[in-house]
């Protein structure tokens, strides 16, 4: 048996030799091998560091309990935290950047804001609806590489999960069967909470504490997938401004940048690359 280290994806000619006992050569042949890397895979297999300690920059463990853990047995998904990961990946021949491995798909939201949009609550968000239509339909028939783009789900909560911290706010987020079906997305509160660096231990609300410890923070405002807190059920939704911080504003009445969020599938091939901006 003989194993091939530190191959990259490319085909391969392996000349095979057959000798007989005296080592004459009896046969010999060339066979082409193709090395093909899912993308999970490499980044699970080599990307996800162990050092919990730093838990800066990199791709982390999250486990069961919702904690950044060592043990890669006990995953519930892989997140890239911290303030600069190289977590660059091009898609729809863009800048996009990886949010994390969930059940095996790539999660990625793109770097910049894709348009403008008003902000609603999710409630606006359901099959039918002007912002789900504006991310599935008009949005969606843009990208090219849709074969790559797995269906999901896509969660979120009738609760303000802004005002808690992150651990509580993925909890709340897949406790209350709030769901649709699509292709596109936004950020979680979640998501933003995780992404920055495991020393911001404060409530999502009051992350532009932890502005310089977020990679998702990049300049300008954008949307969540979230309700708002303040008047009425239903009434407001929050958006992440350019500090890192949160602001609220009643649904339907300000506009605001869009990052789509999207899922990659499992079979997603990896070609090459460091994750860093320019490679």
């Amino acid at each position: 048996t003989y194993t091939f280290d530190n191959l990259t994806p490319d085909t391969y000619n392996i000349m095979v030799r057959v000798t007989n006992g005296a080592g004459s050569q009896v046969e010999s042949t060339t066979v082409p091998v193709k090395v093909t890397i899912y993308l999970s895979e490499f980044l699970r297999y080599n990307k996800v560091d162990t050092n919990v300690n730093g838990s800066e920059n990199g791709l982390y463990t999250i486990d069961q309990n919702g904690d950044v853990s060592s043990n890669n047995f006990s995953a519930r998904e892989y997140r890239y935290i911290g303030p600069s990961p190289d977590n660059y990946v091009t898609f729809n021949n863009e800048l996009w950047r990886i949010v994390g491995i969930f059940d095996e798909k790539i999660k990625i939201v793109k770097e910049t804001t894709a348009f403008q949009d008003v902000l609603y609550n999710p409630a606006n968000f359901m099959p039918g609806e002007t912002s789900y239509e504006r991310l599935n339909t008009e949005y969606y028939n843009t990208l090219s590489n849709v074969s790559n783009v797995a269906d999901q789900t896509f969660y979120t909560s009738r609760q303000d999960t802004t005002k808690y911290q992150r651990k509580e706010a993925y909890d709340i987020e897949r406790s209350q069967n709030m769901t649709y079906d699509g292709h596109v997305g936004l950020l979680l509160p979640s998501d933003y909470g995780y992404a920055a660096s495991t020393s911001c231990q404060v409530i999502i609300s009051d992350y532009d504490q932890c502005a310089d410890k977020n990679w998702m923070v990049n300049g300008d405002n954008f949307a969540l997938l979230a309700f708002g807190s303040g008047g009425s059920y239903h009434s407001t939704a929050p958006m992440i401004n350019a500090s890192g911080g949160t602001e609220y504003y009643y649904s339907g009445e300000h506009t605001v940048n869009f990052r789509p969020t999207l899922y990659l599938k499992s079979d997603t091939v990896f070609t090459g690359g460091n994750g860093t901006k320019t490679q």
